[in-house]
């Protein structure tokens, strides 16, 4: 029996992991699209936000 409370613990555990680290990359997604909209001006900037959103998106479509 505490075997198997000890597996759920781990289980959810894992699964909290995983929910969070999906949560930031959504964040660091949104964030990029925000941040893409607010300086359309500075192409400097504007290049350095279009890798960040492009990795972002690479890793939202592998890991959801």
């Amino acid at each position: 029996m505490n075997y198997i409370i000890n597996t759920a613990k781990e289980y959810i555990k894992d699964t909290m992991t995983i929910i969070k680290v999906k949560l930031k990359i959504i964040g660091v997604y949104l964030g990029s699209v925000f941040l893409l909209l607010s300086c359309s001006n500075n192409k400097d900037l504007k290049n350095i936000i279009l890798i960040t959103h492009n990795y972002a998106t690479k890793l939202k479509i592998r890991i959801l």
